[in-house]
């Protein structure tokens, strides 16, 4: 008994003392061998860690547990030990994926002294980070991820100086992050994604010089990038997406020249894009979905040769079309979603063999598909929403492999024609366009004054409300029971891989009844869409139901997940980064969102809810996009019950059978009137007789409108007003050259400064003719302001049923108006100054439009013709016409943006004017017509009211 207690006496000694310096011999012995006892103290911390880990069935460990299991597994845990022949010390201890629910990470730990590894990944451990880990100094890797550990990263994890690994992603820690990690000097490794970190990035971290990993995505992270992590030379991946980021990136990150991986998506940054991206060579991954960047992406990351995966998507204030050449000859995925990319698919994508995924949706892109893509092998291709017009090649389909509705998605665009091949079995994914998205309509002669859907559940009566059932999995149905009523369109594609068309419908069992509409939901990855067909014009309460069903978990880590995304309603996005989890409280919360006094004319409702980039991207299941359960809409003010007629009711009934002979006897006064209005009548003009009929003078007048008068000239005239130019047009004194292109400039110089001058880009939207006033000098002034708004970049159109206008934009018909639609418009307005003629003229058989009149006489040469021959001009005159009608037909251009900027049509116009020779002052006629009119240019009074008005469309 005695020699036992000295044997043991003995080798605690040799633990504690052993060979003068012992701990730090074998802690620093690279061997393994096994010979030896592991003192008592590593005895009882082990029993102590094992035991909190909770592994069953749990191991028994003596002093000889070295000798007999070091290097490998047993009883579910790997333990490596350094021994020298006498003493033993644990060196590594790694449980990775085992199921240890209810397990955690005893404080003991820290008597491990010699401990280099520790990896506990995977175990679904939970509880906290025990701070003593610290006190292990010989440690180089830590590897807790993918476990449940809740509060802090303890700050003593700076203490670790022999640390190069710290992997911490998938667990619920919380707090800012330490800024003592700093210290760790050998550090190369630092992952905390996945987890609920808050607070600012520490710009300490930028002293990690030997960090080459650092990601810190789907966090809570606020502020700015820190400009001091440029100084990480030898970052690798940096990740810091799905955050809640913001400012620009700094010029710093210049700097980061062997970056292989940049990913920010998802958070709040602004700015452009910067150039220096491109300088990265080593580059393999950018995403910069999903933040606020504007203008146009760099051409020179065009031409970078090692880029794999390129992701953009949502940059606004911009409009750029893809470069002449491009060398992304690496490239395997392409996103480049709401960029607003005009003008045509170039060719050379075509050739870039190695592209797997191409995303091109959300863009302005015009033309066709181009030929040199029957060259690729894709798994996706989505190119809807856009403007293609040409013939759908029937190769299309061959492109993409084993291609559906959810990896080919060509809907929202005016295809000519569409070849289909004859053995194809699948169903297109090519409607609705934008032409027919009304074809399904079907209101069958009713209107509605309610609606109801279970979005992708099947009927159900709640509260005495009948909802459609919604259980399509296409991507593009109306309702199911035949009427036409409404239809929904789903696009895009779920980031997880295995994803299928199951996922468009998802259920919440928890907690809920069978007659609940939070019991189902559809989801789509992009954009879902509902369009009412059928309701009748009236102002109506929208109510959407929300719950978070998807991310919910805490076992697979999905309830960290964030689903973010906007709501469109009418085309007016009346909710931005929605995050249904944030606003219900957590998951399976029920969320009703009402939108009350939405308009409804034309008898349609359109519903958008549109991903952005925001949000989860990796987090499983990485089923991201909007989520909606159910859709209610009811007038925002019902009818009263019925009652029976009252005394005054039926009064009122019998005044009306009284007075319907009246109202017939008006119709036909009116008849009379309207004859009289077109008899030809003749006024006097400085001495001129001028022929025109009352309806005119009526109609140049606004119905002599007291907002027209100017007043009386000098007491002799009685009232003047102001009236419009298309008067002058048909009547037979016709302005004369000089005047003609005084009121083009007049016009070009509001338009321009609607468009460029002013404190936001105002769009005119109805420039024509009949809305331009002439003062004195034929000074022009634009009016009708009725249809001006604010310049937006959102996907989202307001689809209605338009007149079919000669002047408006072709692109109006599709996407929302923009500043180049003014431009197409005044063209039309300079061919009528300079022919004479209106944009239209009705003939028995068709209608003779002056743009085609003008586009004929150009191909023949004689564009001359187009002049207006009454019109007294010289050689010279002509000449100048002749380059007012080319700056016309450029403003037709197919491509609103390469239309000319109404800064360049004034330059163009005063040089025009500067060559004209002085014109005698008798033949500037119209200085009266009756009574003077007023001078034209914008008073400080009108221009206030225009930009108040901008204000409050702003705000």
């Amino acid at each position: 008994m005695v020699l036992a207690k000295v044997v043991s006496f003995l080798i605690l000694l040799l633990c504690l003392f052993g060979s003068g310096n012992s701990d730090g011999t074998l802690c620093d012995d690279v061997s393994r061998n096994s010979d030896g006892t592991l003192c008592d103290d590593e005895v009882t911390a082990l029993n102590a860690v094992i035991y909190k880990l909770g592994l069953v069935p749990t191991p028994t460990v003596s002093t000889d547990y070295c000798a007999l299991y070091s290097g490998r597994r047993a009883f579910s845990i790997y333990i490596e030990c350094n021994c020298n022949g006498t003493t033993c010390h644990i060196t590594q201890i790694r449980t990775d994926s085992i199921d240890l629910s209810g397990g955690g990470i005893h404080e003991m730990i820290s008597k491990l002294k010699c401990l280099k590894s520790l990896d506990l990944g995977s175990n679904q451990l939970s509880g906290s980070i025990p701070a003593t880990i610290g006190d292990l100094q010989y440690l180089e890797t830590l590897n807790l991820y993918k476990n449940l550990l809740t509060g802090p990263i303890p700050p003593s994890l700076g203490k670790l100086s022999s640390l190069k690994e710290l992997r911490l992603y998938r667990n619920m820690l919380s707090n800012e992050i330490p800024k003592q990690l700093s210290n760790l000097s050998k550090l190369e490794t630092l992952r905390l994604e996945q987890n609920q970190l808050s607070g600012h990035i520490p710009p300490e971290l930028g002293n990690l010089l030997s960090l080459k990993q650092l990601t810190l995505d789907e966090n809570q992270l606020i502020g700015t990038l820190p400009p001091e992590l440029g100084k990480l030379g030898y970052l690798v991946d940096f990740d810091v997406s799905s955050n809640y980021l913001t400012g620009e990136l700094n010029q710093s990150f210049a700097g980061l020249q062997n970056l292989q991986f940049f990913k920010v998506a998802g958070n709040n940054l602004t700015g452009r894009i910067p150039n220096y991206i491109a300088k990265w060579t080593a580059l393999i991954y950018l995403n910069l979905m999903g933040n606020q960047f504007e203008g146009e992406l760099p051409r020179e990351i065009f031409n970078m040769k090692s880029l794999q995966y390129l992701l953009v998507s949502d940059l606004s204030n911009t409009s750029f079309s893809f470069p002449k050449e491009a060398k992304l000859s690496s490239i395997y995925l392409l996103v480049l979603r709401n960029c607003s990319i005009n003008g045509p698919i170039p060719e050379y994508i075509g050739n870039w063999l190695s592209l797997d995924h191409l995303d091109l949706s959300f863009n302005n892109l015009a033309g066709g598909i181009p030929e040199s893509f029957k060259n690729l092998t894709l798994t996706k291709l989505f190119l809807n929403r856009n403007r293609l017009t040409e013939i759908l090649p029937p190769w299309i389909f061959d492109t993409v492999y084993n291609f559906s509705e959810s990896t080919l998605d060509l809907t929202y665009n005016n295809f000519s024609k569409i070849e289909k091949p004859k053995n194809l079995l699948q169903e297109l994914n090519i409607e609705p366009n934008w032409n027919d998205i009304f074809a399904v309509r079907d209101c069958q002669g009713k209107k509605y004054n309610s609606l109801f859907i279970n979005c992708g559940g099947p009927n159900l009566t709640v509260d005495g409300n009948e909802y459609d059932g919604d259980l399509s999995m296409t991507n593009f149905a109306k309702d199911p029971k035949g009427k036409g009523k409404w239809a929904y369109t789903c696009s895009g594609d779920f980031w997880s891989t295995t994803s299928n068309s199951s996922d468009y419908h998802k259920n919440m069992t928890c907690g809920v009844s069978e007659n609940s509409l939070y019991r189902t939901g559809r989801l789509c990855p992009v954009a879902l869409s509902y369009y009412a067909f059928c309701l009748q014009d009236d102002l109506y309460n929208v109510t959407l139901h929300f719950a978070e069903t998807v991310y919910t978990k805490e076992e697979d880590y999905s309830i960290m997940g964030k689903r973010v995304f906007d709501v469109y309603i009418q085309g007016k996005r009346q909710r931005k980064d929605f995050d249904i989890k944030r606003w219900s409280g957590g998951p399976n919360q029920e969320q009703p969102e009402v939108f009350p006094y939405t308009n409804v004319e034309g008898n349609l409702l359109q519903i958008h809810l549109y991903w952005a980039g925001k949000g989860s991207l990796d987090n499983p299941p990485a089923l991201n996009g909007p989520l909606l359960s159910a859709i209610s809409v009811i007038p925002s003010n019902p009818p009263s019950p019925r009652k029976k007629l009252t005394p005054g009711q039926i009064a009122g009934i019998t005044l009306g059978s009284v007075f319907t002979p009246l109202l017939l006897l008006a119709f036909l006064w009116r008849w009379l009137r309207n004859k009289e209005l077109d008899e030809i009548i003749k006024i006097n003009v400085q001495g001129k007789v001028v022929t025109v009929t009352l309806r005119q003078v009526i109609n140049a007048t606004g119905n002599f409108n007291p907002k027209a008068r100017i007043s009386d000239y000098d007491g002799r005239f009685g009232e003047a007003y102001k009236v419009k130019i298309l008067l002058f047009l048909e009547s037979e004194t016709k302005p004369v050259w000089k005047d003609r292109l005084n009121i083009c400039l007049g016009i070009a110089k509001g338009l321009k400064y609607l468009h460029e001058e002013n404190k936001f880009k105002i769009v005119h939207g109805n420039v024509t003719s009949k809305n331009i006033m002439l003062g004195k000098n034929y000074t022009a002034k634009l009016s009708d302001f009725g249809l001006a708004v604010l310049y937006d970049d959102e996907p989202f159109l307001t689809l209605e049923r338009r007149q079919d206008l000669v002047t408006m934009a072709p692109e109006c018909a599709y996407k929302p108006i923009a500043i180049e639609a003014d431009v197409y418009s005044f063209g039309h307005v300079m061919l009528e100054l300079v022919s004479g003629k209106p944009s239209v003229q009705s003939r028995p058989n068709e209608d003779v439009f002056l743009m085609n009149t003008a586009g004929s006489l150009k191909k023949q040469g004689r564009i001359l013709d187009l002049v207006d021959g009454d019109s007294p001009m010289t050689s010279d005159d002509k000449d100048e016409a002749k380059k007012i009608i080319e700056l016309a037909m450029k403003c037709f251009n197919i491509v609103p943006e390469n239309r000319p900027k109404m800064s360049e049509i004034v330059i163009e116009l005063e040089e025009v004017k500067n060559c004209l020779k002085p014109i005698p002052e008798s033949r500037s006629t119209m200085s009266k017509i009756v009574g003077e009119l007023e001078e034209t240019i914008p008073t400080e009074e009108e221009t206030e009211s225009i930009q108040e008005s901008s204000s409050m469309v702003d705000s």
